[in-house]
């Protein structure tokens, strides 16, 4: 099939269309972010990369309550009189908890109780309240653009945040930690500016009645009843494990792990969150329609299609290619990556499905799975904080999260009424393309003893092909798209 014949197919179906902007702008702004990577591990040392995962870490976990998740509301309002109430309702409940935030803050340092923290981080906790007010005007402004389905401007918005982020952390690095932190929070309030000048571009209600405003809350009620726990524990299912290893070892493996999961877990996301917000936005058409099985049977293959070849690539040859690219000294970071892989994988297969508990109304299931998620995650974490050993923590919590997703398939199946079966499947059926793609770099491995560069050339080409080759397949899939 052409190239020109891709371009048709994309600009003819629209879920692949919205997808590809999504994550256009997501891939140009984090392939800024691992561009620069090289450069901040020479800049930085992996104390300040653990510093900066944990003070991250903090903020997320607080970003989850600060609008009550009555944001995740705003794209499944019925009308737009709903969807402006639940914005003003937003801002309302994200203004209040900040100025909580903040005046706790101060009320801990007046009382001494932030010595109890490194020193270096509780220098910082004065920013918390100003990046959580950022971070959570950002996540509002995102989501009510995303139910405008103006994608390009979260992809202009992702990549203005980015870009911030990293000519900030390049320019500023004399200061350290505080030059990471500070390019956080300074990129996420551009990000925010964009989404607020796209967001202005539409009319809105801004002015509401307590009246209605406390019967949108209640009316929506089930977002803080159930989506809030369960979204902060999916998020402390991310972070705790931070924490943990924060106060389990010393800050240089916080800085490792931080190091393997922001190169490693941001590129297999990038494509994994524009196909959550897009399949969060036909899933309730898609079950009203009665095919949601089909659309979600359909994106976990395709999901399955882009990343095993790669992780499987990656998992091959991290450890020496962290050192090659980011130094002798970042090797155990990659020893970190090379046994996360098959996490991640699950995790970018399954992740953006884990958005249909909300779209069938079973918060609850997805509460108990973050449940587990978290419990098993920081019991792997605790036993290797037992053993002074990061690589059993490490080894652990991969197992966990496994353990885990495997299970989310096995109900995703039962449910949806296609046999559990076909999810791995569709694993099974991508295992022989992926290893033809991986083979010249083993190959190489057993001639030259070990190198393995020359090998991941050809690799590379092979997965351009198969790329080509899904596009191929997609376009054939499609009803009324013909591509010569």
């Amino acid at each position: 099939m052409a190239w020109s014949g891709i371009r048709k197919v994309l600009a003819g179906n629209q879920f692949l269309k919205a997808v590809g902007v999504l994550s256009g702008g997501a891939v140009v702004s984090q392939l800024l972010v691992i561009g620069i990577a090289p450069l901040l591990t020479r800049l930085y040392d992996p104390r300040d990369l653990g510093l900066l995962a944990t003070y991250a870490a903090v903020v997320s976990l607080l970003s989850v309550v600060c609008s009550l998740r009555y944001e995740l509301a705003i794209p499944l309002a019925r009308n737009e009189g709903d969807a402006d109430c639940l914005t003003v309702l937003c801002f309302l409940v994200l203004t209040t908890t900040s100025i909580v935030v903040g005046t706790s803050v101060a009320l801990m340092h007046l009382a001494g109780a932030l010595h109890a923290f490194d020193a270096e981080l509780a220098a910082y906790f004065w920013i918390i309240p100003v990046a959580l007010f950022v971070s959570g005007a950002g996540a509002i402004l995102h989501y009510r653009t995303l139910r405008a389905t103006a994608y390009r401007s979260i992809a202009v918005s992702q990549l203005a945040q980015s870009s911030t982020t990293a000519i900030i952390q390049l320019v500023a690095y004399k200061f350290g930690s505080l030059a990471l932190i500070g390019a956080q929070v300074c990129g996420q309030m551009v990000a925010s500016i964009c989404l607020g000048r796209a967001a202005a571009e539409r009319p809105m209600r801004w002015k509401q009645s307590w009246e209605e405003i406390v019967e949108c809350a209640l009316r929506f009620r089930r977002y803080p009843q159930f989506s809030m726990w369960t979204s902060l524990l999916s998020v402390a299912n991310a972070q705790v494990p931070v924490l943990l290893m924060a106060a389990g070892f010393a800050g240089t493996a916080t800085g490792y792990f931080a190091l393997a999961t922001r190169v490693l877990a941001l590129p297999m996301h990038l494509v994994g969150q524009a196909v959550t917000h897009v399949y969060f936005a036909r899933a309730p058409v898609a079950r009203s329609e009665g095919n949601l099985a089909e659309l979600t049977s359909r994106v976990h293959q395709r999901l399955v299609q882009i990343s095993l070849a790669p992780l499987v690539l990656l998992a091959s040859i991290s450890p020496d290619l962290f050192s090659m690219v980011f130094g002798e000294n970042w090797r155990t970071a990659g020893e970190y990556a090379q046994v996360m892989c098959p996490w991640l994988y699950l995790s970018f297969v399954c992740g953006p499905i884990v958005r249909l508990f909300e779209v069938i109304d079973k918060q609850m299931y997805g509460t108990v799975l973050q449940m587990a998620f978290l419990l098993m995650g920081a019991g792997g974490v605790f036993v290797g904080i037992s053993f002074s050993d990061p690589e059993i923590a490490i080894q652990l919590l991969t197992v966990a999260n496994v353990v885990c997703w495997g299970g989310f398939l096995v109900w995703l199946g039962s449910h949806l009424k296609p046999s559990p079966a076909v999810f791995a499947l569709a694993t099974f059926r991508e295992s022989p393309a992926a290893l033809l793609c991986v083979s010249p770099v083993w190959i190489e491995m057993q001639l030259n003893h070990g190198e393995w560069q020359l090998g991941l050339v050809v690799s590379l080409m092979l997965l351009i092909l198969r790329g080509r080759r899904i596009l191929t397949d997609q376009a054939r899939a499609e009803p009324g798209n013909h591509v010569e």
